[in-house]
């Protein structure tokens, strides 16, 4: 056993046992490695202390077995990264009774162990042992919504809606491309999000109401209305003359209006203005601004007030979705493990001391509620819990995860006098300049916005780093950074992707670097594409390895739903046809696109176009002049054939097969390269997703299109990977998804800005309380949004407290909101420098020159640059951009290079300022000092697709078959239709037949063969016709029974006549038939019967007689059966018959009917009916004996 080496800092954490004990713990600062020994310690001999040891002569561990341990993980990989450390620690000890404990140690996601906790107590606590974990929650929280939107949008217009208020002030979806949270959609998403994350849920949501005054405005334009020389005065008196208006009105919207037009924001531009002047206009906007937000908001009071309802109704319809499919999300995990260890003294008893020792990783991603969660499972005093993370890293506050947890938990600590508070701060991981690089942008405290909580780490030496690396060339820089100014945001996210390509392209060259020791690290993948091409386009392979928009627009997703349409709809050329002709599915270009639209016009005679249609694709004849098209011919066959199966194969398996036999599956194993496997990886996944979308509509390719389109567009869905060994290519990943991982050379990219919060609704959480307030977006008039300006805080007097009025507390709630937003985008940043071991290239784009002050609101950009660059004294102190280095005492030519794709003067203020020309500094400029890039850097329209195209076409192998008769196999049972046929010539009513699928009897015509309503059915010929007829009759008959209607509404048999395709002709017939029947006597008959029943399945044992020829069970329904259950053995069955001709003799009928009687009477029979009467009622033929009525045939058996 090798000896393990420990720091003082990893020792002392590795040796208190007993706390609590908080840890802060830096990137690379080998945490993982330390919580390892940690545990390995306490199952020692002698961790326990002395006086504790029942022999003091014997040594005793303090934990008995690792089953006393809980270590909770971020990830489920983090925590399978911790088992198998500790099994391969305990087995190296020879500890292997222990080792074999791991697998189902409590080491997992706090997720994890709720679930462990609630499956071993389902019962208990009232819940199916079976229950599934969502994986698609927010697929079902966006059905919950849809749901009832959908509703209160139905109810809303019929005037008497609960949300009518509500729906008139928000727009129902945002506009196409927006992250914010403006619809009412959107909000209602972001309120059960964060109400799943607080302890109290939605009744911990605190309205901020409106509170509007006017008596601060009118003070305000008092002050300046009573100084005749100021020169506002005039228009200062209008707007208290139009106040005291409104306040003696009746203050409603109209009046308010008027207010408004009246009530100027005054001029700061008046000549002879003097300061105290401008003063006093300047308070007059804010209060105006102020009122008449704040009374415009008091005037739609009663719709925001709706909200919450609103989201309790929502709420209340995804826990209905979810109980309806037996599922529990992760934020049922975390409440209903909380309730039963708070509540259920089974469970409390079970856990009390079960663990000494719970340690929690990632603390700083945690949220209130875990921390009450954890609290359960320890001591009242905490000794056993041991709390590790990084401020600094903490990224997931979109999932609900509140840093402020760590910061109120370490001041805990160190305030209590009873815990540890201590530091892992020597990095493993990075070069010293790398670390360098970090210190640099991040240090200095609270005085630094963007490193509040940084860590310094000092470097463990390049002797002790693991796999530690010399450069070669002296010219090459560890710290790298880029700035791209001016431009739209394509062109500069294009800018980048070329610089960064053409850096990687060095190290490869110069330090031998492989691809696959490079990645691209980004905020969100919007952009991934543009950087894969300008890699692939510097010579090397490029996937992306991470982020769910990337899957969902993928163009290998997109064929996929091309597919689909097609199936769906081979006319569709715009979602189906022409994208998937075009797709690299079946590569078709311009030529065999040109020869499918052209042809020769067979009336004129002359070459004209054609509208590509899927009969054109499929069957169109192609002109001689285009010569051969194998891709086309190859498209023809694959998708011809495929268009055939539609409706008797799953859509499934068609669609699978036409991937395999496109050919494309082989084209991207056979190119060998990294991304070619990716997008097989990606096909195989959307052909899963296919699959599984299938369910309960395997055969119907519209439904099944239309769930696979759903679920690209809403569920998260991240790239998929084949098996095998790891591809030397470099990656493109978010930088979330790079969490826990650690790479060579990193290059950062997308990482710098700020989304600008335009959500309508803004909440802060105070003690446990979530205040809200929000702003509607939808307006009666266009004009009154003028009224809805957000106040401007005084940033002198901001404190802690949320504000009293509505819009000031949107205001301050926004300015909070920006500022987390600010930090949390700081600590993005740093996460994916530290993931470096050798080289960081960061690259920083900026639209306008503005963007690159200090503290911008949406841009980290100057704040980077200040910090980074050496300073330009020439320029009032700023960085200089065009300084071409870092201001690194040890820094190199070219590690910093500024691309000007437009003239930048800097700062952004008339007067002095220095100019950064496209001459200079723009990207034809020239590169750096480390060498030459290549021509295009990806950036030419050539590149991909140029050239000749080489398409390998799969075709299947020739195989000799023959064809022959299938075996007959052994029927289980049969139904009167089925053995009507071989055993009764005569058949049914041959002329008009009634639906085999109910078990009618008639053989006439297999109905079930076409759809009801469709043409074919419709032009069928005769027996199609009757079959039709037939149907509508039975069921109209079956109608009245059901409803116990005593006539058939016009208006239904003209629904069913549709549905079943009648012509007009038959609806004389129809009406005639039900007639006929509504006013017979046997019908009289059957209403006096207590129990009557249409359509009655049956599957029963058959005759003997027939059992060996058609098997043991008949099956069918029967039209009518009536019971009274005072006289059990007596039954009446009436089969309604259609068609029909007027000679049949009554031996005739009696011999036709006799074996349906015989079915029908054999299966009542043996249900316990001694006498049954049926009665065949030929509803088209009237009774010899009696015209009025419908023929009848009786059997009493």
């Amino acid at each position: 056993m090798a000896a393990i080496k420990l720091d003082a800092k990893q020792e002392r954490i590795v040796k208190t046992l007993e706390g609590p004990l908080f840890v802060s713990a830096g990137a690379g600062s080998g945490k993982t490695f330390t919580l390892t020994q940690r545990i390995m310690y306490a199952l020692r001999p002698g961790s326990k202390p002395q006086g504790q040891w029942a022999d003091p002569q014997v040594p005793e561990p303090f934990l008995d077995s690792i089953d006393q341990v809980l270590a909770i993980t971020f990830t489920e990989k983090a925590a399978e990264e911790l088992k198998e450390r500790i099994r391969a620690a305990l087995i190296d000890e020879g500890m292997d009774a222990e080792a074999a404990k791991v697998d189902n140690a409590w080491i997992s996601t706090i997720h994890g162990m709720c679930s462990r906790i609630i499956r071993a107590h389902a019962l208990d606590l009232g819940l199916d042992p079976a229950f599934g974990v969502a994986e698609y929650a927010e697929d079902l929280k966006r059905a919950a919504v849809e749901h009832v939107l959908r509703r209160a949008i139905a109810e809303d217009a019929t005037g008497a809606g609960a949300y009518d208020d509500l729906l008139a002030v928000f727009a129902l979806e945002n506009e196409s491309g927006s992250y914010s949270a403006r619809s009412l959609m959107a909000i209602l998403f972001k309120v059960l999000s964060a109400a799943s994350a607080s302890v109290g849920g939605l009744g911990a949501f605190c309205q901020v109401r409106p509170a509007p005054s006017h008596v601060a405005l009118m003070e305000a334009y008092r002050e300046i209305a009573l100084a005749p020389s100021y020169a506002n005065a005039e228009a200062a008196q209008r707007a208290l003359d139009a106040l005291d208006a409104y306040v003696g009105s009746a203050r409603d919207m109209e009046a308010l209006r008027t207010c408004f037009a009246s009530c100027d924001a005054l001029s700061l531009r008046g000549r002879g203005m003097g300061k105290d002047e401008k003063a006093a206009v300047a308070e007059v906007r804010r209060e105006r601004t102020l009122f008449f937000a704040e009374s415009y908001l008091g005037m739609k009071g009663d719709a925001l007030s709706q909200l919450m309802d609103l989201a309790a109704d929502v709420q209340a319809e995804y826990e209905a979705l979810k109980a309806e499919k037996s599922l529990l999300d992760n934020d049922d995990l975390l409440t209903r493990a909380y309730d039963a260890l708070k509540d259920n003294p089974l469970v409390r008893d079970e856990f009390a001391g079960k663990f000494k020792m719970v340690m929690v990783d990632e603390f700083q991603d945690t949220a209130q509620q875990q921390v009450e969660l954890v609290r359960l499972l320890c001591s009242a005093d905490g000794r056993e819990l041991c709390t590790v993370g990084d401020a600094q890293q903490s990224i997931y506050r979109f999932r609900g995860a509140d840093v402020s947890v760590f910061r109120r938990k370490k001041k805990e600590v160190e305030l209590s006098g009873k815990g540890v508070s201590c530091s892992l701060d020597v990095n493993f991981r990075s070069h010293a300049d790398i670390l360098a690089y970090a210190d640099k942008i991040f240090e200095g405290g609270e005085g630094n916005p963007l490193g509040r909580d940084f860590l310094h780490l000092d470097s463990c030496g390049e002797a002790t780093r693991k796999g530690a690396r010399a450069l070669v060339d002296p010219t090459t820089a560890r710290r790298q950074a880029v700035l791209v100014a001016g431009g739209s945001s394509q062109e500069r996210a294009q800018h980048k992707a070329r610089a960064i390509a053409e850096r990687f392209a060095r190290l490869r060259a110069r330090e031998g670097f492989a691809p696959g020791d490079m990645v691209i690290l980004m905020k969100r993948l919007t952009d991934a594409d543009v950087y894969a091409r300008a890699v692939r386009a510097a010579g090397m392979p490029c996937v992306v390895a991470g982020g769910t928009s990337v899957f969902r627009q993928a163009p290998e997703v997109g064929a996929i739903t091309a597919l689909l349409a097609f199936l769906a709809n081979p006319d569709d050329g715009q979602k189906g046809l022409m994208p998937l002709l075009t797709s690299p599915m079946f590569c078709l270009g311009a030529t065999e696109l040109l020869a499918l639209a052209t042809h020769i016009d067979p009336q004129a005679g002359i070459v004209d176009s054609r509208t590509l249609t899927g009969q054109v694709f499929l069957s169109g004849e192609i002109m001689e002049e285009f010569g051969e098209l194998p891709l086309l011919t190859r498209a023809r066959e694959v998708l011809g054939r495929a268009v055939r199966r539609v409706g008797n194969d799953r859509v499934a398996d068609i669609v699978r097969d036409v991937v395999n036999e496109s050919g494309w599956l082989f084209r991207l194993e056979r190119s060998g390269q990294a991304q070619d496997r990716a997008v097989a990886a990606n096909v195989l996944k959307a052909l899963d997703i296919v699959e599984r979308e299938s369910a309960g509509r395997a055969f119907a390719p519209r439904l099944v299109a239309r769930a696979y389109e759903s679920h690209i567009a809403h569920i998260k869905e991240s790239p998929a990977a084949l098996n095998g060994a790891d591809e030397d290519a470099v990656r493109i990943m978010t930088v979330h998804a790079s969490k826990g991982l650690e790479f060579p050379v990193v290059a950062v990219a997308e990482c710098d800005g700020i989304s600008n919060d335009g959500d309508a609704l803004q909440a802060v959480e105070r003690e446990g309380r979530t205040y809200w307030s929000a702003l509607p977006n939808r307006f009666d008039l266009a004009g009154d949004a003028d009224m809805l300006t957000v106040p401007e805080l005084d940033e002198d007097n901001v404190t802690h407290e949320v504000p009293e009025r509505a819009a000031e507390a949107f205001a301050y709630m926004k300015r909070e909101n920006r500022l987390f937003d600010y930090e949390e985008a700081a600590r993005l940043l740093y996460v994916a420098i530290t993931r470096a071991r050798e080289v960081a290239i960061i690259a920083f784009g900026v639209r306008f020159a503005t963007e690159l002050v200090p503290e911008h609101p949406t841009s980290l950009v100057g704040e980077v640059l200040s910090r980074i660059l050496p300073v330009d004294q020439g320029n009032d102190g700023l960085p200089d951009l065009g300084a071409g280095r870092l201001d690194f005492s040890d820094s190199k030519e070219g590690d910093f290079q500024l691309i000007a794709l437009s003239e930048l003067n800097y700062p952004a203020k008339k007067g002095v300022h220095r100019t950064y020309s496209i001459e200079e500094f723009g990207p034809d400029a020239g590169v750096d000092a480390n060498g030459a890039a290549p021509e295009d850097g990806g950036l030419s329209a050539g590149g991909e697709g140029a050239g000749p195209r080489h398409v390998a076409i799969v075709t299947p192998a020739a195989v000799d078959y023959r064809l022959v008769p299938a075996e007959r196999s052994s029927r289980a049972s049969y139904s009167y239709s089925s053995i009507s046929r071989e055993l009764h010539a005569e058949a049914e009513d041959r002329d008009v037949a009634v639906r085999t699928p109910q078990g009618e009897g008639a053989d006439v015509a297999d109905s079930g063969s076409r759809e009801p309503g469709s043409s074919q059915a419709a032009h069928a010929g005769d027996a199609t016709d009757a079959t039709n007829l037939g149907s509508v009759v039975h069921d109209a008959c079956q109608w009245m029974i059901e409803t116990g209607s005593d006539e058939v509404p016009v208006e239904r048999v003209d629904a069913l006549c549709r549905y079943w395709g009648c012509t007009s002709e038959q609806r004389v017939r129809i009406d005639a038939a039900i007639e006929r029947w509504r006013g017979s006597k046997v019908r009289a008959e059957v209403l006096r019967w207590p129990c009557v029943r249409a359509e009655v399945p049956f599957y029963s044992r058959g005759m003997e007689e027939l059992g060996d020829r058609f098997g043991a069970y008949a099956e069918g329904a029967i039209d009518l059966l009536c019971t009274d259950p005072s006289d059990s053995g007596h039954a009446l069955v009436i089969d309604y018959k259609t068609g029909g001709h007027a000679d049949e003799t009554p031996e005739q009928l009696r011999e036709k009917h006799a074996l349906q009687a015989r079915v029908y009477v054999d299966v009542l029979h043996k249900q316990g009916y001694g006498h049954v009467t049926l009665k065949f009622v030929r509803v088209e033929q009237p009774d010899p004996a009696d015209p009025t009525q419908p023929q009848v045939v009786t059997y009493n058996l």
